[in-house]
């Protein structure tokens, strides 16, 4: 059936691109502002050929339209030159007298009897009602009148962008014949007064004096297939010559050799409550007989009733009713595998070829046919038509009404039976759920780890198990790992992932956990290997305890009892002088040591002690009690080595020569002790500690000399004798 356009109770603003040009409101905060002005205004586009410019122009109101008519419009025209100079020169007024709508006398002269769009136009300008329907009352009046100018104006506008002869006749077209070839011009269109109540804008349109290109072809042309219908859309994109204001369509019945014109007007899409204009346009021809294909094509028509180029597209009607739905009575398990669907229909199409049984996992989504066994699913990479002439040939026949699934399985419960016509029309039953009996345990989870943060929060995955009925997982926990395990949370965990938070501050280092799969039976899986996580260690190990201090007049030793703590890294021991502050580590020890001589100590110092353990984490024990030693002095000192006595003749004297090293820091001297003949040794003389000779000038001859030398201190510590040396003096 084809369309008209033109009825008057449908009101729509038909002047498209930049010649559309309708009020818009202002843009919100954050959105991109119209390049349209928001008040009334004059938009104007222009289209270039070599030896004319032709002008189109056209208000954005009904308003401004009205006084357009009454005041008419002045063109004027600027050459655009390199010079600026020479451009404003080139200024000039075209059109003497402001253009205005012919009057009816001129109208009667120049149009024929047989242009529609003109006699709208001369209806529009000078018709004495333009409203369909008339209401009553003063407010339905005013309403009239409003709809009214509306009318008028919106038709003008339409009867101007498809004929030329309406264009100029309306006093919005002229045609600038005074050019020259490759030169650019600028246009302005203004209203030759003013007006109280349309102040409308200046337009501006640019041209060249170049050839004339066809428009191309409307974009986006494609096909709908209709029941009894074909549907045409395609896209209505806006071009610096404003785009197409209306369509022709043309329909081939014979494969492209003939082709019919199916719009007797200009064609245009009207949508929407408020009637504006969409870039996407609908053409529906319900014409079209089923499964027999067409050829279509598309002109668009410009503001200056200029043909586009031609869209060309096939297209067919399909039979779209599907058979009556079919209705599952009952399910019934054979056996562990085996499932019987029946089903009833409510009623018998004609056309009706077959059944197609489909399962899913869900009620409402995702449903698969089953097929008979050993009956292969059509491969997923053709088509829809050619998947569908392959089901056709597998479908259970039109007499059928139960199934036999043999490989039912309670992944998928869900059934749906689907009534198949012969033009592949589909109708489905509502979902029917099979209730099977399922005893069999899931699998044991795999794949468990974990870790625990410094807060103590654990993080638990797992691999998801093969079952389709698991409905979660339960988490165990234990402080021990083979003590019994305890449920984390009362109900299974729906998902792979589950957070768990633990007491850190324990001596227990570990804790344990295990899962277990879960059915939508509540039969549970064995439960999976264990994972054992450390908790992060905030508990600072126990301190040691000194057990024992001896002192002695060389080095400290010191005893102790190890921490009770399981994870010492290390023990470190530190001493200080009586009275300081300050400790100073002495010795890192390993952490099976429990003794330690200090012998880097000296006699009569005062020295405190103490311990403390570092454990795996770096954490230090408090120290331990302090514990005092002070190295005693017990007076006695090395004796001296190699003493050796002889007479030196020449000198009358006798020399003694002896070693010894003193091994501390303190002031010491020697004492040489002598004795005549059998007498016992006595004091004799002394020398500072830095000696290691004597000489003896008091001797006499024929006597016998016995000597020996002690080392004595400062304070009061002294050596044994040495060993005795004795020599004769030789005689007269």
């Amino acid at each position: 059936m084809h369309h008209r356009l033109l009825i008057l109770s449908v009101i729509i603003p038909l002047l498209t691109g930049s010649l559309a040009a309708q009020r818009k409101t202002p843009a919100k905060s954050g959105e991109e502002k119209s390049s349209v002005p928001s008040r009334p205004h004059l938009t104007a586009v222009a289209r270039s050929d070599q030896d004319s410019i032709v002008l189109r122009w056209a208000p954005s109101t009904a308003l401004g339209w009205i006084a357009g008519n009454r005041l008419g419009y002045i063109i004027e025209r600027v050459t655009m030159l390199k010079d600026p100079k020479a451009a404003r020169t080139s200024l000039h007024r075209l059109n003497a007298v402001p253009i205005k709508p012919w009057n009816l006398d001129e109208w009667k002269a120049r149009i024929s009897n047989n242009n529609r769009y003109a006699a709208v136009a001369v209806q529009a300008l000078y018709g004495k009602s333009f409203t369909p329907n008339r209401s009553r009352g003063p407010v339905a009046a005013l309403k009239d009148a409003a709809d009214e100018l509306t009318n008028r104006f919106t038709f003008a506008l339409f009867t101007a962008d498809v004929d030329p002869l309406a264009a100029t006749g309306l006093g919005l077209r002229m045609v600038d014949k005074n050019i020259k070839p490759g030169e650019n011009y600028s246009y302005r269109i203004r209203l030759a007064g003013k007006d109280s109540l349309a102040h409308l804008d200046t337009a501006f349109a640019v041209a060249s004096a170049v050839p004339f290109i066809r428009p191309p072809a409307p974009l986006g042309l494609a096909v709908e297939a209709g029941e009894h219908s074909i549907i045409l859309r395609w896209k209505n994109m806006p071009n610096p010559r404003g785009g197409f204001t209306s369509f022709n369509i043309y329909k081939s019945f014979d494969g492209g050799k003939r082709y019919v014109k199916l719009n007797d007007l200009s064609y245009l899409t009207a949508t929407g409550e408020n009637q504006k204009i969409t870039g996407g346009q609908l053409f529906t021809d319900t014409g079209a007989v089923d499964y027999v294909r067409y050829k279509y094509r598309l002109e668009g028509i410009t503001p200056f009733a200029d043909v586009s180029e031609t869209a060309e597209i096939e297209g067919m009607a399909l039979d779209l009713t599907p058979p009556p739905a079919p209705k599952i009575k009952n399910s019934v398990q054979l056996t562990l595998r085996t499932v019987r669907i029946l089903w009833d229909m409510p009623a018998i199409s004609p056309d009706l070829a077959g059944f197609i049984v489909s399962r899913s996992s869900f009620a409402l989504k995702d449903y698969h046919p089953i097929l008979r066994r050993g009956v292969r699913v059509p491969s997923p990479g053709k088509n829809s038509s050619e998947e569908t002439h392959d089901l056709m040939k597998l479908i259970l026949p039109a007499n059928a009404r139960s199934f036999d699934d043999s490989t039912a399985t309670m992944r998928e419960p869900y059934y749906i039976v689907g009534a198949v016509d012969t033009a592949g029309n589909l109708s489905q039953s509502l979902p029917a759920y099979s209730e099977t009996i399922d005893t069999t345990r899931p699998a044991m989870p795999k794949g468990l780890s974990g870790i625990i943060n410094k807060q103590g929060v654990v993080h638990l995955r797992w691999n998801l198990g093969p079952e389709h009925n698991i409905i979660g997982y339960r988490v165990m926990w234990a402080n021990v790992s083979t003590h019994e395990y305890s449920q984390c949370i009362d109900e299974p965990v729906p998902d792979t992932l589950f957070v768990d938070s633990v007491n850190i501050r324990t001596l227990s280092h570990f804790v344990y956990y295990r899962i277990a799969a879960v059915t939508d039976r509540y039969i549970q899986s064995p439960l999976s290997a264990i994972i054992a996580l450390r908790r992060p260690d905030v508990v600072a190990p126990a301190s040691p305890v000194f057990l024992d201090v001896r002192a002695t007049d060389s080095s400290v030793v010191l005893r102790w009892a190890k921490s009770p703590s399981d994870d010492v890294a290390k023990q470190i021991l530190f001493r200080r002088n009586h009275g300081s502050q300050l400790w100073n580590p002495l010795r890192s020890l390993g952490v099976r040591e429990t003794q330690y001589t200090d012998t880097a100590v000296i006699t009569k110092t005062m020295y405190e002690y103490q311990i403390e353990v570092v454990d795996s984490s770096g954490l230090h024990s408090a120290p331990s009690p302090v514990v005092q030693a002070r190295p005693f002095d017990p007076g006695i000192r090395t004796p001296v080595k190699d003493l050796s006595v002889r007479y030196d003749t020449t000198s009358k004297t006798v020399k003694l020569n002896w070693k010894y090293a003193s091994p501390r820091k303190e002031r010491f001297w020697f004492v040489i002790y002598r004795a005549e003949n059998q007498a016992l040794v006595t004091e004799y003389s002394s020398l500072e500690g830095s000696a290691r000779e004597f000489q003896d000038h008091s001797v006499r001859r024929s006597v016998s000399y016995k000597y020996a030398v002690r080392v004595k201190t400062e304070g009061g510590a002294e050596s044994q004798l040495s060993e005795s040396a004795v020599i004769r003096m030789p005689g007269k």
